[in-house]
């Protein structure tokens, strides 16, 4: 009797279980939402926002700390002023949202640049690759998805970034009438918007339309009036945020800010510390050997003409000017809020310098051999493996297979109700035990041991009450 056939996977089975392993990599990220809470900035916006009207509280917000003029609208108006049961919901919503946002971005962003090298199936499978190639090397989940106040500061303007470069791609190819008339007005919302979440986003508005304008003088493309208009509008809309009288009010709270080789050291230090994690992600360096060989194989780069030099000294330069952007400001890093965007801009930034530096001919045995169906597999094996193993996706995972994050969801909870009680008694103090332990996927500012921290009075204040909130035992020097 002759030995049976190998089993092979045909190519359909082995796409259908790539596109079932990749919606089971995402679908965590989607439930690590239906467990997050407000903390915070989020409380202190909530109570502050119901204060006193939202024009009068902007205008106080411009004078007393920030110009942001879209983010703080969504911060002051943000889902708890609902009440805690629709607001909770809402507030849970809203990761989701970012989430379909920057993936839709991303494929709209691919479909400008690509449609006529690629399938829209391929563009799909682009967008989810590199949603959760973010997710999985995102250097603050939290702040990037799931904390309401910084995701929709930094996060929402980043997915957006993505609309607005495609607005520019789309109009650089010679759109006319109605569609060139529906892309400046898009281009001219996103802009505006953008500008006022967050200076670094005001910073990047410049920069996009920079390049825009570097593009058209490259090649002689479209007339140069309107994105001359819209560079002079970028810039504008930067000054009326930076020169905010809040930001003198807010600046003195940091006396190491505006140091000038402190921000240079601390930047570089910063880039380098981060680029250096960043590449050698193992999710990164499959998600590379993937893309050069998609790019070869497609074409999809091939009419770009770009020294490999100049993408590398673009690349690393945008990630020490976002690194050094908070050292400036503040003289530390703080939260990474502009570290996660720095990481964004990162990855198609590191993805169009492989392109670049892999033109040349010795690379292209190498290449031919990574593109063989033997290779392929194995790299999307790797890269799906990686999506469980290592980074955010493996802190995810064991957060929902242990439950760390139904325990943090159920503490909170707790809290909500306790602190209710103690109102409704008419209690002056009540004392609480932290949450422990906390979810390993997400840095959370929970409220503390000092009743008087403004994270645990707002929270205090939302739901009416004037009581002393304790969250562990106080320290030596409350006492």
């Amino acid at each position: 009797m002759s030995d049976p056939a190998p089993v092979t996977m045909t190519p359909r089975t082995a796409h259908i279980l790539l596109v079932l392993s990749l919606l089971v990599a995402l679908i965590r990220f989607v439930l690590v939402a239906l467990h997050v809470h407000p903390f915070a900035d989020d409380w202190s916006y909530t109570v502050a926002g119901g204060e006193m009207p939202l024009l009068d509280r902007l205008v106080h917000e411009y004078h007393s700390w920030n110009g942001r003029w879209a983010s703080n609208i969504l911060v002051l108006r943000n889902p708890m002023q609902l009440g805690l049961d629709a607001g909770l919901m809402v507030y849970r919503t809203v990761p989701l949202l970012l989430l379909g946002l920057t993936w839709l971005g991303a494929f709209v962003l691919w479909r400008a640049l690509f449609a006529d090298r690629s399938t829209r199936g391929e563009g799909m499978l682009a967008a989810t690759v590199l949603l959760l190639l973010y997710l999985q090397v995102m250097p603050d989940l939290g702040e990037g998805i799931y904390w309401y106040t910084g995701a929709v500061s930094y996060q929402l303007p980043s997915a957006l970034l993505l609309f607005l470069a495609a607005c520019w791609v789309s109009l650089s190819r010679s759109a006319e009438g109605l569609q060139r008339t529906g892309l400046l007005a898009a281009a001219l919302v996103l802009a505006v918007f953008m500008a006022g979440c967050s200076e670094t986003h005001a910073v990047l508005v410049v920069l996009l339309h920079a390049a825009v304008l570097l593009q058209l003088w490259r090649t002689g493309g479209m007339a140069r009036a309107v994105p001359v208009l819209f560079f002079a509008l970028s810039i504008g809309l930067a000054l009326f945020m930076a020169l905010a009288p809040g930001n003198v009010v807010r600046a003195e709270h940091f006396p190491e800010r505006a140091q000038f080789l402190h921000t240079a050291y601390w930047g570089g230090l910063q880039t380098v510390r981060f680029v250096a994690t960043w590449v050698t992600e193992p999710a990164l360096l499959m998600a590379s050997v993937l893309w050069v060989t998609m790019d070869r194989k497609l074409g999809l780069t091939a009419r770009w003409n770009l020294p490999v030099w100049w993408v590398l000294v673009v690349l690393v330069g945008l990630v020490w000017l976002l690194m050094a952007l908070p050292y400036w400001a503040t003289g530390i890093l703080g939260q990474h809020r502009t570290v996660n965007v720095a990481c964004f801009v990162f990855l198609p930034g590191w993805l169009l310098f492989l392109s670049m530096a892999l033109r040349y001919a010795r690379w292209a045995d190498v290449l031919g051999h990574l593109g063989s169906s033997r290779m392929q597999r194995w790299t999307w094996a790797l890269f799906v493996g990686a999506l469980f193993l290592v980074g955010s996706g493996r802190r995810v995972g064991m957060d929902l297979l242990d439950g760390r994050l139904a325990h943090y969801d159920a503490g909170v909870m707790e809290r909500y109700d306790a602190v209710q009680q103690a109102i409704a008694k008419g209690e002056m103090e009540l004392h609480l035990a932290p949450i422990q332990p906390m979810p390993r996927s997400l840095r959370i500012l929970d409220a503390g041991p000092d009743p008087e921290h403004w994270g645990n009075s707002s929270l205090v204040r939302y739901f009416g009450g004037d009581l002393k909130l304790y969250v562990g035992e106080p320290t030596a020097a409350m006492k």
